[in-house]
């Protein structure tokens, strides 16, 4: 039972005073603390100062106990204030210190508009307070006295103080993440945002994506669905059995524009379309922005079926990994059964899409009325009944290996070694950047197959994905000779670092000045298409040549390193893909 049951703030002499209630049943401290009267006492200090933290009162200077109407003890609490202050000293971040910046979604929509984006640090999602309070209908305040933020939102009120490990959330105490100060911008953690409000909070990590949606109540045929790669509005549509119209609606969209990630309401006149049950299993190979339970709902099977068909552990899932469906029926997307239907992706050209169904570009383009070869995203084809299923040798798959420690082995060394995302070696290993290594200890290792993709001529280069093709082929640590499209001049480079693209480096001093040349004698932002040669396939991508961040070639005479590009790759300082970057990319491809 808390000592104090109440409190009352009062400005006495140009200071804040505070005034703790004793809690009448707690008689016998009362009778105590008459007897003291004024004296110090630790423990009744200690009371104090926690309450005046829990109700974050940081701006007073004196705080005094009163038992009836008695004041019998008085503090002086200045240095609290200087508690809360270095609080939010503490709570002011570097932007060096962002990890990433994941895209938004709140309710389904795409949030562009946010002066200071998400960001993830320290595996934490922070989003700015005042944009998304204000986006959500809510007020926001701020009480200079105790040094509070609060917001209301939908008749919950939170406050805290910036860098407290505490908040109250409709008056009750609660733990919290700290929240953080970045350029000036108080920014909270998502995950207690959402669950303070009773939100439903969406984390895909591949898409590095994060949406906010209220929670569904699941009556009805009301339910959500998360946009995965190669959906569109019309083909959801279909599997769902509704409008192209309706889901636009329900969703408050004023476009067909969707974005892997995002979070769709689904009104379904029935439940989602699928055939005949079979009993033979197949497989399904993962690609960017899947979830296990995405994945579930496809095939019309559960989570927890398809980590036992496929002795998972957890519901962590690669790109390229191939899972055993045993579903209950066969998915209702188009693209993983032999239907008559194809919706268009990004990198489909009609060359492609007849490889891949085992007919012909002049069948294609005669099933489809088409007079010229020219197709575009989202797209829907009719593929001649002479087609078949989409041909598996197009399809990344995913083999594993093993790799015994030996003296002086790091995970970031065995990653360079076999060429493989530090960050997905360790996950596949179920360890972190803290996990330590024992000589002989057995590292699983994922090894990815890329097919060769067809090429419009020689000049030009094959069309990959970067987050499921493109980093695999040139992966970090390997040597590429770089072919600048336009006036064929060529150097080499090392991919030295980087994530959402190939943070690469010229090999040597003349490479560096090769590449200065092809630009008019100074480094420059401006993106040019360019052909990545490697391991002897040739891969269309873009780069611009400024040198900046940091590097790991030190004799080249090229301070830092620079940005190549590949499709659908994004850039690390807002996780935005580049348009300018992709224009050249395809330009590469010869799309």
């Amino acid at each position: 039972m808390s000592l104090f049951d109440h409190h009352q703030l009062k400005e006495e002499n140009g200071e804040l005073v505070v005034y703790l209630y004793v809690n009448p049943a707690t008689v016998e401290f009362s009778k105590e603390l008459g007897e003291v009267q004024l004296k110090d006492h630790s423990e009744v200090r200690e009371e104090a100062e926690r309450y005046v933290i829990t109700h974050s009162l940081f701006r007073v200077k004196t705080v005094k106990v009163v038992v009836g109407s008695f004041i019998v003890v008085s503090f002086l609490f200045s240095d609290i204030n200087s508690k809360a202050e270095a609080s939010t000293t503490n709570a002011i971040v570097a932007t060096s210190q962002i990890e990433s910046y994941p895209t938004l979604f709140i309710n389904g929509q795409r949030i562009t508009q946010l002066q200071q984006p998400a960001i993830l640090m320290n595996r934490t999602i922070y989003v700015p307070l005042r944009e998304i309070t204000e986006t959500l209908g809510g007020t926001i305040w701020r009480d200079t006295r105790t040094n509070t933020t609060g917001i209301e939102i939908n008749g919950t009120t939170i406050s805290f103080v910036v860098g407290s490990n505490s908040a109250r959330v409709n008056g009750q105490v609660v733990p919290m993440t700290n929240s953080i100060i970045l350029n000036g911008r108080t920014m909270i953690p998502v995950r207690f945002l959402g669950d303070s409000l009773g939100m439903t909070i969406e984390r895909d990590a591949r898409a590095n994506t994060v949406g906010l949606s209220e929670k569904s109540s699941q009556t009805g045929n009301s339910s959500t669905y998360t946009v995965v790669a190669g959906d569109t509005l019309s083909t959801i549509a279909s599997r769902f059995n509704t409008t192209v119209a309706t889901l636009r609606q329900a969703n408050n969209l004023t476009s067909d524009v969707i974005f892997v990630g995002q979070v769709l309401k689904v009104t379904e006149t029935s439940s989602p379309s699928s055939t005949q049950p079979t009993s033979t299993p197949t497989t399904y190979t993962v690609v960017s922005g899947d979830t296990l339970s995405g994945i579930a709902s496809r095939f019309n099977t559960t989570a927890a079926a398809l980590r036992q068909a496929n002795n998972l552990t957890s519901d962590m899932i690669f790109v390229g990994q191939v899972l055993t469906i045993n579903g209950t029926s066969t998915p209702s997307n188009s693209q993983a059964t032999s239907t008559t239907a194809y919706t268009v992706v990004a990198g489909d050209t009609l060359f492609l899409i007849a490889n891949r169904f085992n007919t012909t570009v002049n069948a294609l383009r005669q099933a489809n009325n088409l007079t010229s070869d020219t197709i575009r995203v989202g797209q829907v084809l009719t593929i001649p009944s002479a087609g078949g299923t989409p041909s598996n040798n197009q399809a990344v798959t995913k083999t594993e290996t093993t790799h015994t420690v030996r003296s002086g082995d790091t995970m970031w060394g065995i990653s360079l070694q076999y060429g493989i995302p530090f960050n997905e070696l360790l996950s596949f290993n179920n360890m972190s950047d803290r996990s330590t290594l024992s000589v002989g200890q057995t590292i699983r290792v994922p090894v990815y197959h890329v097919p060769i993709r067809p090429v419009v001529s020689e000049r030009h280069g094959e069309l990959l994905d970067w987050w499921t093709e493109a980093r695999y082929v040139f992966s970090t640590g390997k040597v590429a000779t770089i072919t600048d499209f336009d006036t064929g001049r060529t150097f080499q480079v090392r991919h030295t670092m980087g994530g959402n693209h190939a943070d690469s480096e010229p090999l040597t001093a003349r490479d560096a000045q090769i590449m200065r040349e092809i630009w008019g004698g100074s480094y420059s932002w401006t993106p040019r298409a360019i052909i990545v040669e490697v391991d002897g396939r040739k891969l269309a991508a873009a780069m611009h040549s400024f040198p900046h961040g940091d590097q790991v070639i030190r004799d080249n005479n090229y301070n830092g390193h620079f940005c190549i590009h590949f499709l659908n790759s994004q850039r690390h300082n807002d996780g935005q893909v580049q348009e300018s970057m992709q224009t050249q990319v395809i330009r590469a491809a010869g799309r």
